[in-house]
């Protein structure tokens, strides 16, 4: 079989949610609270639903080697866009190709069953990530020395703190070999020990991911591993170039936002 280098193309995406609207005549405010809530412009599409344009126009290429910034302000449509990249969510306009095995560092825990045990809910999720039993099996022993939870990885999910939750979830996600890598705010999370077992985890399915694109507020990690940015504003690409150009023009905005 011919290999085929990873990509993330995105050609003239656009994405709208129908939200239903209670209000028959919204006002300016309420149209905006809507559009804040899912990042993106509002408008009204019929008597009962308001439209959000969530991303709009949007036209990406990312070859292998690609380690892109994903900035923008809260509601520019940075998770939306991730989601879109990982093949969750279909453009409503336009086409998305993805070519290569993608993880995401986002929503943890998603599809975990509550009333299974950790260990089963290990297969469940290693499954919903496109693994089969001889992946699972071969990386099963790491992920219980990683979670560190002992006998609590056999009783349902549902007993479990958020913390212990959040472990279980991370080594999940974490346990695959991707071709394209998807961050969304993934560092700074449990107490100071796991922190550091994370960003190692994480740091090296970077280094051998392919194509990495990471959204995130801090600056000094995304010039760590990224060469590149993107900059979003209300579902629009505003500008792509190296980061620390885009880190700049970030910055300006945000600093001139603060002062109106």
């Amino acid at each position: 079989m011919k290999h085929v280098d990873p990509q993330i193309r995105l050609e003239n995406v656009g994405l709208e949610f129908p939200i239903h609207d209670v209000s028959t005549r919204p006002d300016r405010a309420e149209k905006g609270a809507v559009a804040t809530l899912v990042g993106g412009v509002a408008r009204r599409i019929s008597r009962s639903y308001v439209g959000v344009s969530a991303l709009q126009d949007v036209n990406v290429t990312l070859e292998k080697g690609a380690r892109y910034a994903l900035l923008g302000p809260n509601g520019a449509g940075k998770s939306t866009l991730l989601r879109v990249m990982a093949g969750i969510y279909l453009p409503t306009i336009g086409r998305a190709t993805i070519r290569g095995k993608v993880a995401t560092l986002f929503s943890l825990g998603a599809g975990a069953d509550p009333n299974l045990s950790g260990y089963r809910n290990i297969w469940r999720l290693g499954y919903l990530q496109g693994m089969d039993d001889k992946q699972i099996e071969e990386r099963i022993d790491e992920i219980i020395d990683f979670v560190e939870l002992g006998e609590f990885l056999y009783l349902p999910n549902r007993v479990y703190s958020s913390g212990m939750m959040t472990r279980l979830a991370f080594a999940i996600s974490t346990m695959s070999d991707p071709d394209i890598l998807l961050i969304d705010e993934t560092f700074g999370t449990g107490d100071a020990n796991f922190q550091k077992k994370a960003q190692e985890r994480v740091i090296k399915m970077i280094e051998s991911s392919s194509i990495l694109v990471f959204a995130s507020h801090n600056a000094a990690i995304l010039r760590e591993f990224c060469t590149h940015g993107i900059l979003l504003s209300r579902g629009k690409v505003e500008m792509i170039d190296e980061i620390d150009t885009v880190l700049d023009e970030h910055s300006t905005r945000q600093h001139n936002a603060a002062k109106k």
